[in-house]
């Protein structure tokens, strides 16, 4: 091998590494709430408003979106932010978009076709809420028979676990340490 040879491979091996390099999370913020994502997996790693910090996650449980398919081995297979690694999150004077062309896998499966995902996150006309949208298209072979969205790994108690509470879809659930008989068990934050 000649030293143009050795040269190559060096400048490669070294563009291998720079394009490994973690990116810095992406910031955004709407109506006040201060928004960081992971610019890898697009899962939320916190939620912040006037210094209250209402989630906070690690890049490894960082979520956003998750689905369920069910009967591939002894526990359902998960797609989701939290097991992604390609999102794209691009923030505009409109809000948050982040995109993934193929939504990671809790582990190991190769079904044919992808899970294409999106969600948008936009300040409401209220000035102080936010509307979240999500869209899903499964262009695979897996039957999706469960979107718990959002998903929100690591939301915190910030007003302590009595006087916290956590409203969704209709669901009131006053007090997150008890359970009131409000039907989402997939929330369980605390």
């Amino acid at each position: 091998m000649n030293l143009i040879g050795i040269t190559s491979i060096a400048a490669l091996c070294i563009c291998s590494l720079v394009a490994r390099e973690p990116r810095e999370p992406v910031r955004a913020e709407l109506n006040g709430l201060r928004v960081v994502i992971d610019p890898s997996s697009g899962g939320l790693l916190e939620l912040e408003y006037e210094g209250m910090k209402m989630l906070q996650a690690g890049p490894g449980s960082a979520s956003l979106l998750d689905a369920a398919c069910p009967g591939h081995g002894f526990e359902p297979l998960r797609l989701g932010a939290r097991y992604s690694r390609d999102a794209r999150v691009e923030v505009a004077e409109g809000g948050i978009l982040i995109t993934w062309q193929a939504v990671g896998m809790s582990r190991a499966f190769e079904p044919k076709g992808s899970v294409q995902a999106t969600v948008q996150m936009r300040p409401a006309a209220d000035g102080r809420s936010l509307t979240l949208k999500a869209a899903i298209e499964n262009r695979s072979e897996l039957a999706i028979q469960q979107v718990p969205f959002p998903d929100l790994a690591g939301l915190q108690p910030f007003a302590g676990l009595e006087s916290t509470e956590l409203r969704t879809c209709g669901c009131a659930r006053p007090s997150l340490g008890k359970e009131d008989g409000c039907s989402n068990a997939l929330l369980k934050p605390f």
